[in-house]
């Protein structure tokens, strides 16, 4: 598909169209007149909500109005479902495929694992332990399948490569690390260190090997 706002993939993962000739309140997506905004009306010399990107617009789009609901069944990346949620409330992965929410170092390995070997489209906003509130959607970023991939923590966008990602997994050291991939490590909660690679003990006296190769000097001589 061919998009570049995040309200417009959440839509299209739950397949349902963004289309209409009005602009959402909130992302500034094509949307129709099916879902107002529910927020007062706009009033002169009054400061607007500076999170709409559309504050003249009354309507919503059917992504932004998706992520509003109140009572959805959020499936967790690591595994499980939780009824009666708010995506507005967690951290979580969208893809073509579905949305996926995420509870910090619950899911932390798996979302290393899939963060690094995502291809199409693909969003990641993330909620730090202890935030006020969840991301907002209208500030999501949309990756493209590009080396560098980028996410919000808290609404503030950070980036990595996958190479320098996976470079972390395999190592467990941040030094040196991009500041997104550092920050996608404090919200798993770190990366850990893979273990030390122990060689096997050599048994006391002459090893085997020293036998077959004086045998082949013999020989050769």
């Amino acid at each position: 598909m061919s998009t570049t706002l995040a309200s417009e993939l959440f839509a299209f993962a739950h397949e349902m169209p963004v289309e209409g000739d009005q602009e959402c309140h909130w992302c500034g997506a094509r949307c129709g007149r099916k879902w107002p905004h529910g927020m007062p009306p706009r009033t002169y010399f009054v400061p607007v909500n500076k999170s709409a990107r559309r504050p003249s617009s009354p309507y919503l789009c059917a992504g932004c109005w998706l992520y509003a609901m109140p009572r959805v069944t959020v499936r967790w990346l690591g595994g499980g479902l939780r009824d009666s949620q708010c995506w507005a409330d967690h951290s979580w992965l969208l893809t073509e495929k579905g949305v996926w929410g995420i509870r910090g170092r619950e899911d932390g390995s798996r979302l290393l694992e899939v963060r690094r070997g995502l291809e199409g489209p693909c969003g990641l906003a993330l909620r730090s332990e202890g935030s006020r509130r969840g991301p907002l959607l209208q500030h999501a970023v949309i990756n493209k399948g590009e080396d560098v991939l980028r996410f919000t923590l808290d609404d503030v966008p950070h980036e990595f490569t996958k190479y320098d990602l996976g470079e972390a997994v395999k190592t467990g050291e941040l030094s040196g690390k991009m500041p997104g991939t550092r920050a996608l490590a404090a919200f798993v909660g770190g990366i850990p260190k893979p273990p030390p690679v122990i060689e096997p003990k050599r048994p006391r006296g002459r090893p085997p090997y020293a036998e077959r190769d004086a045998e082949s000097v013999t020989q050769a001589g």
